[in-house]
């Protein structure tokens, strides 16, 4: 699915990629070269590359220029809500990093969409930045955009208007309100940069007074500590059990045995006799109409009606509690919610292995599902939660389809699902697997992908 992405842009997400779109005739070059050159030009001169994410390839298609990232690594902004606010320190320092590029005249593009987590770095990294050929079209406020996005980390709002009040908070703890009061009264970058790194080093300092307290502690206790004598127990029971006593606790044991086979016998006979389906019917699952599936943002209305129980679940997911979490989300109308909620939902929901009913009650949820399982490498789930739904979801039958090889199924999905990314791999390669060769070929034109026509020709010899 397209998102509309740098005004005259588009970005669209399928599993561990991310597409970025633009017409060659709005940047006025059609060389991929150029383009990759250009980029590494406007970097070389910058003190934290790291923080800048590169684009793995540049391809022209269909009269877009197309830039590929590889997030298989990384995680969405959004993860930043999971953490404590000691943990999310790293990650803002580097936000101001990119901010403070905008001083050497690199501007970015400050779209949530366009920041990703890197968790091994500890680190925040931007994908969209302004070269010569590739232009940020929007206009923003960089220290604002900081502000909003480390507050945003720390609340359940979408947007930032204001100072948040306690209750949009998902820990309103005296240190986190503390925090983001503290942020808001701050006009420049380099004191927000000052402010978080004596934090940092405040943390770090407490945290060494409390183990040096605790090892204090430990020693205390142990030199303090008496010594106990071991003292062996003594048998009270009565030695003189008799034959008789013997004798019919054995024949119980008999009867015990004997009715636990007879058990397990009749168990195991039961489906042999009476197998199962002769006499059940089968749970007819609901088909779900495509517009339905494929309106994600017109499904989230984003109303504040549910704003005191989404922050109490917000609470209890960020201490792991997350069937309480559960309880307090399936009371909600998952329309009253943002689409920004969907990751905290999904984990919730699949922490109360619900994630099949989440899937009934919010349909347009079915690639985000997918994508969540491709990133914590359990995608293999997935036919046991669409055993689970009552509804006939083509994006989650698709992917079913393919994990179990049935490929004509899978193809026969193709005109009820929108076709990105992925999906055009699983298809080409399902077209491949069944030998339909012209197949292939007719619908790797039709995307306008040269990887799969590269591939078809390699296929072949």
């Amino acid at each position: 699915m397209y998102k509309a992405f740098n005004k005259i842009g588009n970005i669209e997400v399928e599993g561990n990629s991310l597409k970025y779109r633009i017409a060659t005739q709005d940047i006025n070059i059609e060389d991929e070269k150029e383009i990759e050159k250009d980029i590494k030009r406007t970097l070389q001169a910058l003190e934290n590359q790291d923080v800048f994410l590169l684009p793995f390839d540049i391809q022209t298609v269909n009269r877009y220029m197309v830039l590929y990232y590889d997030l298989s690594h990384y995680s969405g902004i959004e993860y930043l809500r999971e953490i404590p606010l000691h943990q999310k320190l790293n990650y803002f320092l580097s936000l101001i990093q990119i901010a403070k590029a905008e001083r050497e005249g690199i501007r970015v593009l400050w779209d949530k969409m366009n920041f990703v987590i890197d968790k091994y770095e500890e680190k925040v990294k931007v994908l969209l930045f302004e070269t010569e050929h590739l232009k940020v079209y929007e206009e923003y406020n960089s220290l604002k955009s900081v502000v909003d996005i480390m507050t945003s980390s720390m609340t359940t709002l979408t947007k930032v208007f204001g100072l948040p009040k306690r209750n949009d908070f998902i820990d309103p703890s005296s240190e986190n309100i503390q925090f983001v009061e503290t942020i808001f009264r701050l006009d420049n970058l380099d004191d927000l940069q000052m402010y978080i790194e004596t934090l940092m080093i405040d943390i770090e300092s407490q945290e060494n007074l409390i183990k040096e307290s605790e090892k204090k502690k430990r020693i205390f206790s142990l030199e303090g500590k008496p010594k106990t004598k071991k003292v062996k127990p003594k048998y009270s029971g009565n030695r003189n059990v008799t034959k008789s006593k013997v004798s019919k606790n054995s024949t119980k044991t008999k009867w015990l045995v004997g009715g636990v086979i007879g058990i397990v016998l009749v168990s195991w006979l039961l489906p042999i006799i009476f197998p199962p389906g002769g006499n059940t019917s089968e749970a007819i699952q609901e088909d779900i109409p495509i517009d339905v599936i494929n309106e994600k943002d017109s499904s989230f209305k984003g109303s504040q009606k549910h704003n005191n129980e989404l922050v109490i679940a917000y609470q209890k997911a960020y201490n792991s509690e997350y069937e309480d979490a559960y309880k307090i989300l399936a009371s909600i109308p998952k329309k009253e919610l943002s689409s920004l909620d969907a990751p905290m939902l999904i984990k919730v929901y699949d922490k109360a292995n619900k994630l099949g009913s989440l899937l009934d009650e919010m349909p347009v949820l079915a690639n985000d599902v997918i994508t969540y399982l491709l990133t914590i490498e359990q995608i293999d789930r997935l036919p046991e939660i669409a055993g689970s739904m009552q509804t006939n979801n083509p994006y989650i039958q698709f992917e079913v389809a393919y994990l179990v090889k049935d490929y004509e199924r899978m193809l026969s999905f193709i005109n009820n699902i929108e076709i990105n990314g992925r999906k055009e791999q699983q298809i080409f390669g399902a077209y491949l697997e069944l030998g339909k060769l012209d197949e292939a070929r007719d619908f790797a034109n039709s995307v306008g992908n040269p990887d799969l026509i590269k591939q078809l020709e390699s296929y072949k010899n």
